[in-house]
């Protein structure tokens, strides 16, 4: 997929996403590692900033 394509999708997600708060940790290519509120924040982090940081375990 494209950046592009994967935006798309992310900022699809984040519109249909109910919040649950839900922590969930999020890992991007780096091994950077941030916290996000719930999945659906993760979402919105990912559309806005064109970034696919994905969910990753606590201890990781």
């Amino acid at each position: 997929f494209s950046s592009r394509q994967q935006a798309i999708n992310f900022c699809k997600l984040a519109e249909q996403c109910q919040h649950d708060f839900v922590p969930v940790c999020g890992q991007d290519s780096l091994g950077i590692t941030r916290m996000f509120i719930d999945n659906c924040d993760l979402y919105e982090y990912n559309c806005d900033e064109k970034k696919r940081e994905l969910t990753t375990n606590w201890a990781s």
